[in-house]
């Protein structure tokens, strides 16, 4: 079981691979759209992988890490909530 809370908590803290492929979208510096595609194709193994694991998972108390590291990555954003786009 523990295995299983600890694949969910890394797999949610690798959702950089996103913000990855947010950043090269607005700065399209050089390679931007290679280093898009490879991001994207990070985040969608990431994602992928995250599903699998929390629908196998579920009912052996993976729902209370996903409700938890949700519920602690919340406070953060409402502590310092992000500055209002242009």
């Amino acid at each position: 079981m523990h295995s299983s809370l600890f694949a969910i908590g890394a797999f949610l803290a690798l959702r950089y691979p996103i913000g990855m492929v947010v950043h090269w979208l607005r700065e399209r510096g050089k390679s931007w759209l290679l280093k898009a595609i490879a991001n994207g194709v990070g985040a969608l193994a990431t994602m992928t992988t995250l599903v699998v694991v929390i629908f196998s998972k579920f009912l052996e108390g993976a729902w209370i890490t996903v409700i938890l590291i949700r519920s602690l990555c919340s406070v953060p954003q409402d502590l310092y909530p992000l500055p209002a786009g242009p």
